[in-house]
């Protein structure tokens, strides 16, 4: 399996933030500069480190596990004890994942603390989707039966700021098939606080600075 592969599924669908609004601009993957050798399936939560490592979640027979992959040599190991879930890089090689538990945090593969379910933080920002380095973190709250508010949370303070709202299910007519692209609006959020939202009324992906302003994309063709 091509490293690139394993890289390339995070924001893949939402493109460059240039100008007043973004043209469909074809992206050139760069080639392979390495191959893990063993098999693996259903690879999830990508987090790859200076060195080339790479974390994720893997699928086994008995559940799903933490591995990481050695692209230089091939090799794949587990990971016993690193929790499982959402991977969120932070600084250098630190990283927040999200668990069941809580917050974890860690450096590499050595988890270096916990922050408990009952934290203010952690439980303003329960369903937790980005981090970037300035201090805060993006979460998605239920509004309705078929939308979420996108919620920016203060890491120091819990202070919770509503920052817009996505469709969760849009709805299709009887009888209209469905779009081949997910009918559903997604949100992306970058280290340096960047909020990407991918649209589909019409097909679209706007962008938030940290400063607040939007940029928003022109209509993407869909066939």
């Amino acid at each position: 399996m091509k490293r690139i592969m394993l890289l390339s599924v995070v924001g893949c669908a939402f493109l460059a933030r240039v100008g007043t609004a973004q043209e469909v601009q074809p992206t050139n993957l760069k080639p392979a500069d390495a191959v893990l050798t063993l098999p693996f399936r259903s690879a999830a939560s990508v987090r790859e480190l200076r060195d080339g490592r790479v974390i994720f979640e893997m699928a086994g027979r008995t559940g799903a596990y933490a591995a990481i992959a050695d692209m230089k040599s091939g090799r794949m190991d587990s990971i016993p004890g690193f929790p499982l879930d959402a991977v969120f890089p932070l600084a250098a090689d630190t990283s927040l994942i999200r668990a069941s538990g809580g917050w974890v945090f860690a450096k590499g593969i050595t988890v270096l603390g916990m922050l408990e379910a009952t934290n203010p933080v952690v439980v303003a920002a329960r369903n937790l989707t980005g981090v970037d380095s300035l201090g805060f973190v993006v979460a998605l709250r239920n509004y309705g039966a078929d939308s979420s508010d996108v919620l920016r949370v203060n890491r120091s303070t819990a202070e919770v700021e509503q920052l817009v709202r996505i469709q969760r299910f849009p709805g299709v007519r009887g009888g209209v098939p469905a779009p081949y692209y997910q009918n559903r609006e997604h949100v992306i959020y970058t280290l340096d606080g960047w909020l990407g939202v991918l649209r589909i009324a019409p097909y679209r992906v706007d962008w938030r600075s940290p400063a607040g302003t939007w940029t928003l994309g022109k209509p993407i063709p869909v066939p």
